[in-house]
């Protein structure tokens, strides 16, 4: 190499470095490219299942919300039937009256109740029709006592409405004792 000419050395020198870099674009292009192109797919497999799985967890609030709304509007249900029952429910009717006549101090002479006819809704044909049952009452006790019963119907849970209430002295020696004859009307959701 000694006798070689400088000339012919840069040739080498020149060919060999054009050598080397042709070998490392074979290297990149055969080895490189490929695991490149791999990592690329890869991640957009990665951005793609992010995207599903940011999907899916908007579907699952939105199913949780949904669920949420189902109780509260279950739990408006229940206590829209506790005040107006899905059915006449005479036995509840009486037995309530019973209560609010001895918390109130007065006593059940006598009671009878007579189901009205239906009120079709107006409003809706998904609206139930609304039931209602005359209450004839005949209550014996002090005015205080009729004062008492009349606020308890008025916030008692089922919807009731004091209909016509006629009071008379009961008897003459005594005028406390008072004979209160009341119709009151209670409302039911009919099927």
């Amino acid at each position: 190499m000694n006798n070689m000419k400088s000339s012919t050395k840069r040739v080498l020198s020149l060919l060999g470095s054009t050598g080397l870099f042709v070998a490392a674009l074979v290297i990149y292009a055969l080895l490189l490219t490929p695991a490149y192109n791999n990592i690329n797919k890869m991640r957009g497999e990665l951005i793609s299942r992010e995207i599903v799985f940011k999907n899916q967890n908007e579907i699952i609030q939105k199913v949780k919300e949904l669920l949420a709304q189902y109780q509260e509007s279950t739990k408006i249900q229940e206590n829209i039937s506790l005040s107006l029952p899905p059915d006449l429910r005479a036995s509840s009717i009486v037995s309530q009256i019973q209560a609010i006549s001895q918390v109130s101090g007065v006593l059940v002479q006598s009671i009878n109740l007579q189901a009205q006819a239906l009120k079709p809704s107006n409003l809706n044909k998904d609206i139930k029709a609304l039931g209602s049952v005359e209450i004839h009452l005949r209550l014996v006790g002090r005015y205080e006592g009729l004062k008492n019963f009349l606020n308890r119907i008025a916030t008692n849970v089922r919807i009731m409405d004091v209909v016509d209430l006629r009071t008379e002295v009961s008897n003459k020696s005594n005028i406390n004792a008072l004979t209160h004859n009341i119709i009151i009307n209670a409302f039911y959701q009919a099927e």
